[in-house]
């Protein structure tokens, strides 16, 4: 991650215990470049919000924050569908 981590955009998603290691391993999830759509950088704040409170045992503004992340990212989908349709049926 730090070696692309100003090239590329990427989100944590786990800890992970590899044999060998005392201190678990991130595992990060490749987002896109250096540049991502507004709508990506939304839901990314959100995610990330609700991870960090995941990991700080912070239960309930972790759910908030999650439930943030997926109306937006649901509302998204829902606007694209909605496009999808007007354009393919008129």
């Amino acid at each position: 991650y730090n070696e692309v981590k100003d090239q590329f955009i990427c989100r944590e998603v786990d800890w992970v215990r590899v044999k060998g290691k005392v201190l678990p391993v991130k595992i990060f999830e490749l987002v896109g470049e250096s540049k991502v759509a507004e709508k990506v950088a939304e839901t990314l704040k959100f995610f990330n919000a609700g991870y960090f409170r995941y990991h700080q045992k912070d239960w309930l503004n972790a759910v908030d924050a999650v439930l943030a992340w997926c109306h937006v990212l649901l509302g998204s989908i829902q606007r694209d569908a909605e496009g999808f349709d007007q354009s393919c049926f008129g």
